[in-house]
Order: C-alpha cells, then sequence, then structure tokens
C-alpha cells in the first residue's frame, strides 16, 4: 500500500484538512481528503496527483494503470464539507502532473509522462544495444544471472524472469505481498528476494524456473526489519540494511553466517552508527563490503573490510549510493545523482580505489530511493537498466499554461 502527493487545501470556516493519493501496488489509485481537526478519512474518486483549484475543483489525473491516455479531469468539491458536489469531467488531454495558482491559472505538460519503462541493455557509453520485452509499469531493482542469459525483475510488486536469448518473461511469484530486491544464488537455478506483508519484512528463496514453492529463509524481527540485502559468493553470509525501529532497535547494517544446514546464525551488527548506512554488497572475494551512507552530510559509497576489521575506504567524491562489484573484483560501479560510475580497484595486498570514471547518465537510475535501478552483467561491458517508454522519441514536452481553465466549462457544468 502507498499513501502520497498530499495537497493541503485553502483554510475557510471548515475544518482545515489536505486532500491526498493512496492505494496499493498494481491497482489504481484513489484520491482521499483528511480532516485534520478529525483525524476522518474520506475518499473522493479514482485519480492520482490532485490539486485544488479555487473554482471550487479538485483538478487530477487519471492513474495510467486506468487508461494510458488518461488526461486531467476536474471533480466540484465542497471545502466547508469536504465532499464532492458533483459528476468529475475531463479538463485536458493530458496527464502531466497539473497544478493551479490562486486566480486560476492551469499548468501542466502537454504531453504524458508516463510511468511505463523499457528494459533496456546498455553498453558502458549508454549506447542501448538492446530493449527487452514490452513496455512494463513499477519495474524497479533488475539482476542479472550469473550466466548473462536472464534478468530478474520487480514488476508492480512481483518477481519476472525475463529469458534474454528467447525474448520471453515468466512470472515467478504472485503474491499479494510487495517482493522485489531479487538477488540470484551462485548456482544460477535460484534466486531470492524479499517478500513485505504487514510484517517487518521475510527473506524468500526460490527456484527460477518455478517449478517449486518459494522457501522462507529468514523473517525479520520487528524494529529491524528486512532492506536491501547481500550473499557472499560462497553463500555462507548474509548481508542486509535493516530499517530502524522504535525504542532500543537499531537500523544500520547486519549479518548472518549460514550453518552447514542451512540455518542463519543470530544477527550480528556490522556497522551501526547514528547515520544511514544501505545498500551493503559483497566483493567477489568475500574479503570487503561495499555500502552507502549519509555520514558526512550526503551519501557517499564507502568500503569496509568483512568481517569487520580495521579499515574504510570511501569510493564516490561527490556523493553516490547503490555500489556493485565486477564479476572480476577489479572495479565498483554505483549512481551519483543519475550518472552510471565506475571505481578501478585493487584489492590484492593493501585495498587501494582508484578515480571516479563517468560511464553514462540516465535519468531513471535516481528514481528508485532505496530500490537499486541497475545491474551489471558479468562481463563488465554491459549494464541492464531503465529507460522511459517512447525513449526513441526525443521531443521534448511542453508546458501549458491556461488562464482562467474553468471558464468554457462553466456554461457546459451547469446544463
Amino acid at each position: 500500500a502507498f499513501v502520497g502527493s498530499p495537497h493541503f487545501l485553502p483554510r475557510t470556516a471548515g475544518s482545515p484538512a489536505l486532500i491526498y493519493t493512496f492505494g496499493a501496488l498494481g491497482k489504481p489509485s484513489r484520491l482521499g481528503v483528511l480532516d485534520l481537526s478529525t483525524g476522518e478519512r474520506r475518499e473522493l474518486a479514482p485519480g492520482a496527483r490532485p490539486v485544488y483549484s479555487a473554482s471550487g475543483h479538485v483538478i487530477y489525473r487519471e492513474d495510467a494503470a486506468i487508461s494510458v491516455d488518461s488526461g486531467l479531469w476536474a471533480l466540484p468539491f465542497s471545502l466547508k464539507t469536504l465532499t464532492a458536489t458533483g459528476e468529475p469531467f475531463p479538463a485536458a488531454e493530458s496527464d502531466g502532473v497539473p497544478s493551479v495558482s490562486l486566480d486560476g491559472t492551469l499548468v501542466y505538460a502537454d504531453r504524458m509522462s508516463s510511468n511505463l519503462r523499457r528494459i533496456v541493455v546498455r553498453d558502458r557509453s549508454g549506447e542501448i544495444l538492446r530493449a527487452v520485452g514490452d513496455a512494463v509499469a513499477a519495474a524497479r531493482t533488475p539482476a542479472v544471472s550469473p550466466d548473462s542469459r536472464l534478468v530478474a525483475v520487480s514488476v508492480e510488486g512481483d518477481i519476472w524472469i525475463y529469458d534474454l536469448e528467447r525474448d520471453i518473461r515468466t512470472r515467478l511469484t504472485s503474491a499479494e505481498d510487495d517482493e522485489r530486491m531479487p538477488v540470484w544464488l551462485s548456482s544460477g537455478r535460484e534466486l531470492s528476494y524479499r517478500s513485505t506483508g504487514s510484517g517487518p519484512g521475510r527473506l524468500m528463496r526460490q527456484i527460477a524456473d518455478g517449478s517449486a514453492a518459494a522457501e522462507l529463509l529468514w523473517e525479520a524481527e520487528r524494529g529491524r526489519g528486512l532492506d536491501q540485502f547481500s550473499w557472499s559468493s560462497d553463500e555462507r553470509y548474509l548481508v542486509y540494511n535493516a530499517i530502524a525501529g522504535s525504542g532500543d532497535e537499531q537500523g544500520g547494517l547486519w549479518y548472518h553466517e549460514v550453518g552447514p544446514d542451512g540455518s542463519l546464525s543470530e544477527a550480528k551488527d556490522f556497522l551501526l552508527t547514528p547515520a544511514n548506512e544501505r545498500g551493503a554488497a559483497f566483493s567477489p572475494d568475500g574479503r570487503y563490503l561495499a555500502y552507502d551512507s549519509d555520514e558526512s552530510g550526503q551519501p557517499e559509497v564507502y568500503v569496509r573490510p568483512f568481517p569487520p576489521g580495521p579499515g574504510k575506504w570511501q569510493i564516490s567524491t561527490a556523493g553516490g549510493v547503490h555500489p556493485i562489484w565486477s564479476a572480476d573484483g577489479n572495479e565498483i560501479f554505483y549512481v551519483e545523482d543519475s550518472t552510471l560510475m565506475a571505481v578501478p580497484v585493487a584489492t590484492e595486498g593493501n585495498f587501494t580505489p582508484g578515480p571516479p570514471q563517468r560511464l553514462f547518465e540516465e535519468i531513471l537510475l535516481s528514481g528508485g530511493g532505496r530500490d537499486r535501478q541497475y545491474d551489471v552483467f558479468p562481463d563488465g561491458k554491459r549494464f541492464v537498466t531503465f529507460a522511459p517508454e517512447g525513449y526513441q522519441n526525443s521531443e521534448p514536452a511542453r508546458i501549458r499554461v491556461v488562464e482562467n481553465w474553468y471558464e468554457e466549462f462553466r456554461d457546459r457544468e451547469r446544463e
């Protein structure tokens, strides 16, 4: 489930209130109103990104899950009763995010900014070598299999497997929970992923062809929920970023040792600080962990020895998140803003990082929050990322400004 796009309503004789978007993954989003005095919530209509117009309307975007050519709609609305007073009607042929000034000027983009995206394979310069499958919505956390033949992707809260040789995809999970962050195990036959329902998070393991049911490996404790995670190449250790809870529980980086019978040891802390540490990734030889931390005031990528020991090296120089090691251990990749970076490293003897190199820029690299939006092929020469649907069309969007937008609808609405 999600809640977002809050917009405060003007203060009137009624209660202070705001309108917002809410919904569930894979389902059309809806508009809600919250009375800040009483805490009462009320559903208004299907839609997203609402804003209030002084004409007495809520302007919103129809959810792309309902229609790709959705458009902007206007819902008659009372500030005093916080309820709809009529039926919604189309206001503009665009599903760009709307904004309305106090004098009734409506502003929006004339070409929709689709949430659809393509899975693409790029070279080190960023050139797209091929697109994979059809455009999909809410795709994130791609993971390339060890043999480079398959890509696992979380799409609208489920894990899908894309076969690059046959250009087909199969659905691996179909639970109501949000399942994402697929990570391949070394055999290439199985993968693990995070499943999040009402609890703090579960780590699952499943055969990639779906021939067997998923196996629960571990369920996170309350107050230290499971977030990003990484396996050592020999699958002897599991490290993860915990979501900090309340009370004395802490977030940070924790790890488990895997016993001969596959059971996990008690969690041991790897790094606990007042900062946020995320995205831990084992080096191929298992001797180091790369991770990002905001200890300096902005996220940067660092490396520390594993198991915990003396030594710490900063990898990024101007911000960075989501580190990944190359298969040979000679490079660390990460994202700086919306640019993919590469840093050569030497791990023989003393650990020595080189200067960061800019590879390519893609705006969707920065759009995943805690979710990594790229992965590296074992050859270190190709990357799987996302590109906006219609990336072949370079025509820029235009901003439309409509003064007194309601005038052309006033007589029509009265009828």
